[in-house]
């Protein structure tokens, strides 16, 4: 009985040291998130640059031939809030030139459209703009945009 009434006492005594740290640095996850969104923001980059690097005759970027890529929610400036990925990247576009070949092309696994199943999930009624359209549409759209 005693040695349980030792341990008790000890269990206490050191649990109310522990919890008077007043002052527990935080500061390393300042800098995480920041790594974080500077490492999402390089990657997104490497979108655009792939699309800013292609010739006509080479294989399509690979992300274009995913027709569901605004799913990918690590690029989304909020959780709760979807934007159009492939559209984000077609407006960093700035010279027709480097549409023309995908117009002008016969690849038609840039007319597929996402046909994202909605499980129940807790995003299911977030709204992507242009979801419903094909790579080939957003693509056009910003070809008629471009002066």
């Amino acid at each position: 009985m005693k040695r349980i009434t030792v341990t008790i006492g000890l269990f206490f005594f050191s649990h109310t040291l522990l919890s008077q740290v007043d002052s527990l640095d935080t500061s390393y996850l300042k800098n995480f998130n920041y790594d974080l969104k500077e490492k999402r923001e390089i990657e997104f980059q490497s979108y655009v640059e792939d699309l800013r690097n292609y010739k006509k005759g080479d294989p399509i970027p690979s992300f274009m031939l995913d027709e569901c890529f605004d799913n990918k929610r690590q690029f989304w400036n909020n959780p709760h809030t979807g934007i159009s990925l492939r559209w984000k990247v077609l407006v960093s576009i700035n010279d027709k030139k480097l549409l023309e070949p995908f117009i002008h092309g016969k690849d038609k696994r840039l007319k597929k459209k996402c046909e994202f199943k909605r499980e129940k999930t807790t995003w299911i009624n977030i709204k992507i703009p242009s979801i419903n359209k094909s790579y080939m549409q957003l693509i056009k759209r910003r070809y008629r945009q471009l002066k």
